[in-house]
C-alpha cells in the first residue's frame, strides 16, 4: 500500500484570499502490486491573515467654516481572516 511522503514547504501567498499551499506525494512507498493508494488529500490550502493598510488620501474638501477635510480608507488591502485594522 502507498504511504504519504513529507509535506512540501508552504508556497508564497497568492490570490485575493492570500492563500498558501503545500503538497505531498504518495511515494513513501508508492503503491505497488495492486496495493492501495494513499488515503486523503495531497494538497493543503490555508488562508493567511492580512493586516489592513491605508489607501490613498482623498482630495481636500471645499472649506467649511474654515476647515478642510480629506479621508482615506483601510482598503489597500482591507484586513482579512483576522488581520489587524489599519493603525491611526
Amino acid at each position: 500500500d502507498g504511504g504519504w511522503g513529507m509535506w512540501s514547504t508552504w508556497s508564497l501567498p497568492t490570490g485575493p484570499a492570500n492563500t498558501i499551499t503545500r503538497t505531498r506525494l504518495c511515494d513513501h512507498p508508492a503503491p505497488q502490486f495492486n496495493g492501495q493508494p494513499c488515503v486523503g488529500n495531497n494538497t493543503e490550502n490555508q488562508d493567511v491573515q492580512v493586516d489592513g493598510l491605508w489607501g490613498e488620501w482623498s482630495p481636500w474638501s471645499e472649506p467649511k467654516d474654515g476647515v478642510l477635510n480629506r479621508i482615506r480608507l483601510c482598503n489597500n488591502p482591507a484586513p482579512l481572516y483576522g488581520g489587524a485594522d489599519c493603525a491611526g
